[in-house]
């Protein structure tokens, strides 16, 4: 649904300015911890995406992938990205449909400050942004 992707991203602009950057080997470090706290076998590979305008999760080779270019290797888009892999694995789609959208709110409770997640949150209920509830 292409207007919940839209919505997620307007919500998005609200945290990204405020986000420290990482290299791209302190990325993969962040990556493999998340992997571990959610008990992902799977590797996941942070990768260099200079040259492209998205962050991006993937598959590349049957190998899953997070494709960052500079501007994007920081938590939150981490975070956002290593969602797209969990809802993947329960829907066998990446997309910013309900599943993901439950993810990175979750991910974010956890994994990042409470402002991010309050202004996460917060934001969900202005762009009218649909998840699953547990």
């Amino acid at each position: 649904m292409k207007n919940q992707t839209a919505a997620l991203y307007r919500v998005e602009n609200h945290i990204l300015k405020a986000n420290e950057q990482y290299s791209l080997k302190e990325c993969q470090f962040f990556i493999n911890e998340l992997r571990k706290a959610y008990k992902m076998r799977e590797s996941i590979t942070a990768t260099d995406g200079r040259g492209g305008v998205m962050a991006r999760a993937r598959f590349k080779n049957e190998k899953r992938v997070i494709q960052l270019p500079r501007w994007a290797r920081n938590p939150y888009v981490i975070i956002h990205e290593f969602a797209h892999h969990i809802s993947q694995k329960r829907t066998g789609i990446f997309d910013h449909e309900e599943v993901f959208a439950m993810n990175l709110l979750r991910l974010t409770r956890l994994e990042l400050d409470s402002y991010t997640y309050k202004i996460l949150k917060s934001q969900y209920k202005v762009q009218n942004i649909k998840k699953v509830i547990r």
